[in-house]
């Protein structure tokens, strides 16, 4: 798997700061707070719910991190200790890319066993089709435990989260 975690550099190559992008992430983060509002604090019902509260704000092309209010305390966990280190990712895992103009959304093959549950979920961005298998548990409500894509780049979530540089 190729590196995800990388300094950020400036055009001539240089070394710009290894923090930029997680300052830029948390900036992200809190304004997704203050987007989901209510999402926030809801409790979601269906896996499908919870899936399309978090693709809510890339749709309607607002800035967003949406994933924070919306993960499991495990994924939480390892999200907190990634920004207490020196890593950073260099895209969006929820949207595996920087930019975005998402449209065709589409959360189907939904299985759901006892509090665990699996989502296929796609969508066009810019015009190309992105694959996505989301693994969710119920928390007092679901939430995202994992995100995984075999696709380009091919990742799971949770090892990038894991790994150590």
């Amino acid at each position: 798997m190729a590196q995800m975690f990388e300094p950020c550099k400036d055009r001539s190559g240089h070394k710009t700061g290894d923090f930029k992008i997680m300052r830029v992430l948390s900036a992200a983060i809190a304004a997704t707070l203050a987007l989901l509002g209510p999402a926030a604090a809801q409790s979601f019902d269906t896996p499908q719910a919870v899936i399309e509260a978090l693709y809510a704000p890339y749709i309607a092309d607002e800035i967003t991190d949406g994933f924070a209010a919306l993960q499991s305390n495990k994924l939480s966990a390892l999200y907190e200790a990634k920004l207490e280190s020196d890593g950073y990712f260099d895209f969006d895992p929820v949207i595996v890319a920087q930019d975005w103009d998402l449209s065709d959304l589409d959360i189907d093959q939904v299985d759901v066993q006892g509090d665990t549950a699996t989502a296929h979920v796609s969508f066009d961005n810019f015009g190309t089709r992105t694959e996505l298998d989301y693994f969710l548990v119920d928390e007092d409500g679901w939430k995202i435990d994992n995100i995984v894509s075999e696709g380009e780049p091919s990742f799971s979530l949770v090892e990038m989260l894991s790994a150590s540089e």
